[in-house]
């Protein structure tokens, strides 16, 4: 049976029971995340939590499923790969009172989502670590070696970090180039951050020239078998010298030879994906799913 549950309906322990045992488990899934990242979140269930399904909600004049930030990919999570319910059974149960839904659902959700829906492709980046650096290394295109190149002719020096100084770091470098990001999302990210690191599941990196120059910042989730990539950013000068490029490859040598995927968390965004790609790493597709249901004039404002 499946079912749709109300927040205050929904048994959590039994929840990241099934998102730590799912076949295609994602850190973004467990009910800690969802409560940080989208507060109040709806579920749709199976089978006594055998298989299920986020549904962030939020309510203004309408009831409507959104992608929470910080969450890449959501959708269907189910412990048994035999018997994974077909996506649109999970669909067809959002009640009809939500009138606008646009959610992300993960790689591994590639059924028919119906007619009411439409479907958008978006591309992850992954690269699999199971092998040596040295032939890792032959994936590297030109550009990406020529990087590394400049990189170690800088002399820089990777250390450890702290996630709020690394969420700080990102909203210097990067804020005046978005207005989509605002006070209240840096706030939601930096408690992300500090619970995924009280769970054991973060590792931060802060890129340093000889002067002791903070050049790149980036924050990462460990968590099972992947290493993803949740944000960074560098300087002017570290955008120079290559830092971002340096700490990736760094990543990448010290986590060779594992059975690991390195999840670069996108981009669809075309020179991001050539930074993405130039390490190897090659296109995993996901769709974003929208249904519009709104009243004129609401649907024409909100596509």
């Amino acid at each position: 049976m499946i079912q749709f549950l109300l927040p205050h309906q929904i048994d959590k322990e039994k929840w990241d029971s099934c998102i730590e045992h799912a076949h295609n488990s994602f850190i973004y899934g467990y009910s800690w995340y969802l409560d940080i990242a989208s507060p109040g979140w709806s579920a749709i269930v199976q089978n006594d939590y055998r298989a299920v399904f986020p549904l962030p909600t939020v309510k203004k004049i309408f009831t409507m499923a959104y992608q929470p930030f910080f969450t890449q990919q959501l959708g269907l999570f189910y412990r048994d790969i035999e018997t994974a319910p077909p996506i649109l059974e999970f669909l067809e149960k959002i009640p009809s009172n939500y009138k606008h839904v646009n959610i992300c659902l993960n790689e591994y959700n590639q059924g028919n989502v119906g007619a009411n829906y439409h479907s958008h492709s978006r591309t992850n980046y992954i690269l699999h670590l199971h092998q040596p650096y040295q032939e890792l290394a032959r994936l590297y295109n030109s550009q990406t070696k020529r990087n590394i190149l400049r990189a170690q002719k800088s002399k820089l020096i990777i250390t450890d970090a702290q996630p709020n100084a690394v969420v700080k770091y990102y909203e210097t470098q990067k804020g005046s180039e978005t207005d989509v990001l605002k006070p209240v999302h840096y706030a939601t990210l930096n408690r992300l951050l500090e619970e995924v690191n009280r769970r054991g599941f973060l590792k931060c990196f802060s890129v340093q020239n000889a002067q002791g120059d903070t050049l790149a910042m980036a924050a990462f989730y460990f968590y099972k078998n992947r290493i993803v990539y949740q944000l960074g950013a560098s300087s002017d000068e570290g955008r120079e010298a290559q830092a971002m490029t340096f700490l990736f490859d760094w990543l990448i040598k010290t986590n060779c030879n594992k059975d690991l995927i390195f999840d670069f968390e996108g981009s669809d965004i075309s020179s991001i994906a050539r930074f993405f790609s130039g390490f190897g790493a090659l296109g995993a597709k996901y769709s974003r799913i929208i249904r519009n249901d709104l009243p004129w004039p609401f649907s024409i404002i909100k596509k």
